[in-house]
């Protein structure tokens, strides 16, 4: 190849290396170079260019760095345009790519397509190609064939399988097989290469606890305070040494006891059962007692002396007390005459002033059937708030003389009806 500098034509085979030029002072045909004169230049490289100094008068290889402005509109590039116009246009088209150009990520695509309900089949029915959702090219489906499903046995050719054909076998071949598990020495590995517990952590300090046949954990391997009560069948089967702070319970007695140091000692006297004054009561027997007292179908209410007919429950319980009629005794064969047991003899009407005790006298004529006996007789008044105190009588002549005493405990005065009774027996 050739170099022409400054009208000079100069041979250069090959260009591996920067090349020197030497330019004597003189001129040589009709074109000059002002400041190339007794110099030695060097060919630029690649992105350099060969640049006049005004500053130090002198040439030098420089790099290229050519300004430019963005382009107002994006244009196609065209041969013999400056750099700086070509810069400005490659710039422009930079500048509008958009960040999906960069990502290559569908969700930083702006204005993505949706498509409207309205073109959406759900069972691919439509078949108006002119509605905007007809779907063309659609694939033709094949109609499966029902078939029989036999009852039992192996399936004909026109039947499902069953699950329990024979013809079916869970049986793989060797191939399947991964040729470690066919090997007659397995590979081992250690217990944290599965992520297992080492055995030699089992029942360790800073291991695991184990568990005994029960699923719990032996107590040779909880903390004492855990363990401070120990159950045995009987006291002949405690330790032939205890331990200081443990309970130990004897299940054929119930009982609790301490080690001493050298013995077994009861840590309280226990209260037996029994029906004497040191025993205790079985608490089922007395929960039965106890139902029996309060079932509610007993009687609960107190009833006035009289006599009644008695109505019972099964458990022994008075359920009811109904007063006798006259029509119960008579209906035991007893004549009406004989059961009259008491006797009208006088009534009368007095006021009894509030808060006092009045005594009142009633006259009447006849006999008394018992007039000695003053505990027959009894006064009936119309008022609970009166109260009888006493009753009195007394044979004037030939007339009686019933004396009541009332009293009043009210803030008023009450009028009052008596009736006298005598009874017969």
């Amino acid at each position: 190849m050739s170099e022409r500098v400054m009208g000079f034509e100069v041979e250069i085979e090959s260009v591996t290396e920067p090349i020197e030029v030497e330019i004597m002072s003189g001129t040589q045909g009709a074109t000059t170079l002002a400041g190339l004169n007794d110099t030695l230049i060097t060919s630029p490289q690649d992105g350099e260019a060969l640049i006049f100094d005004g500053t130090d008068n002198k040439w030098e290889n420089k790099e290229i760095a050519p300004t430019f402005t963005e382009a107002e509109a994006r244009a196609n590039i065209v041969s013999g345009e400056t750099l700086s116009v070509l810069f400005g246009k490659i710039k422009k088209f930079f500048s509008d790519l958009k960040t999906v150009a960069f990502t290559n990520d569908y969700n930083d695509l702006d204005n993505k397509p949706s498509i409207p309900s309205a073109q959406i089949q759900s069972d691919w029915t439509q078949t108006d190609d002119s509605e905007v959702d007809y779907i063309k090219h659609k694939p033709t489906l094949g109609t499966a064939s029902e078939k029989d499903v036999p009852v039992s046995g192996n399936a004909s050719t026109t039947e499902v399988v069953l699950g329990s054909d024979t013809r079916l076998s869970d049986s793989r071949p060797a191939s399947d097989v991964y040729s470690w598990a066919k090997a007659e020495t397995k590979p081992t590995y250690t217990a944290s290469e599965v992520g297992a517990i080492p055995t030699t952590d089992k029942g360790s300090v800073n291991g695991v606890a184990e568990l005994d046949s029960t699923g719990r954990v032996p107590s040779s391997q909880l903390p004492s305070y855990v363990d401070d009560v120990r159950t045995y069948n009987s006291i002949s089967d405690f330790p032939l040494t205890g331990e200081d702070g443990i309970i130990y319970i004897a299940k054929d007695t119930n009982k609790t006891y301490r080690w001493s140091g050298t013995a077994y000692v009861e840590i309280s006297e226990s209260l037996a059962l029994g029906e004497t004054s040191s025993t205790a009561y079985r608490g089922d027997r007395g929960k039965t007692a106890y139902d029996h007292a309060t079932d509610s179908s007993r009687l609960t209410t107190a009833t006035a002396n009289g006599l009644y007919k008695v109505g019972s429950t099964a458990e022994g319980h008075i359920a009811s007390l109904t007063a006798v009629q006259k029509a119960d005794i008579t209906a035991l064969g007893i004549p009406a005459q004989d059961t009259v047991t008491e006797k009208f003899i006088m009534e009368g009407s007095l006021t009894v002033n509030a808060h006092s005790s009045t005594i009142h006298a009633m006259m009447g004529s006849g006999e008394f059937p018992f007039p000695s006996n003053k505990p027959n007789m009894y006064v009936l008044v119309d008022n609970t708030n009166i109260i009888v105190r006493d009753i009195d009588v007394y044979k004037q002549w030939s007339d009686w003389d019933v004396r009541i005493t009332y009293f009043n405990p009210t803030d008023s005065a009450i009028t009052v009806t008596a009736r006298v009774y005598c009874k017969l027996i």
